[in-house]
Formats: structure tokens, C-alpha cells, sequence
């Protein structure tokens, strides 16, 4: 509701029985460009399902701590 009232993109992925951490990667790779390079307000929306991974749990930390996430971004992909 929140994301509504304040006219932002809602971006969730959504977890299948082989989603893997490459899949993750792009997944949040497509929100931060959506919020970085098209300057689109986004709210990420997890839910308990999204935080039993891991990977995800860990990301998200690190986003959240440092406001980045470690080898998201291949050297070649940083230009």
C-alpha cells in the first residue's frame, strides 16, 4: 500500500524449485538498474520464502550494511 501511495515500482522475483544464485544475481541486477539508470522509485518485495535461501539472506545484509553487493557485477560489466 505504501508502494502505491507513493506512486513507486513494485519489484519481487519469484523463487522456483531450481532458482540459483546466478538467477539472483540478475534478478537484482535488473532492480538496481531500474532504480539507478532509469531513476525509477522501486520497493523490493521479499517474503519469508525469498529469505529461506541463503544467498539471498546474505545479499540483501551486505546491500543493506554497505549499500552494495559483493562480485554482483563481473569486471567487464562495471564499465
Amino acid at each position: 500500500m505504501s508502494a502505491f501511495i507513493c506512486d513507486y515500482e513494485t519489484f519481487s522475483f519469484e523463487v522456483t524449485k531450481n532458482y540459483s544464485r546466478d538467477d539472483w544475481k540478475e534478478d537484482i541486477k535488473k532492480l538496481l538498474r531500474q532504480t539507478g539508470i532509469d531513476s525509477k522509485f522501486s520497493m523490493n518485495l521479499l517474503s519469508d520464502s525469498h529469505l529461506k535461501l541463503p544467498f539471498v539472506l546474505e545479499d540483501i545484509n551486505n546491500l543493506i550494511n554497505t549499500g552494495e553487493i559483493p562480485f554482483l557485477y563481473e569486471s567487464d560489466e562495471k564499465a
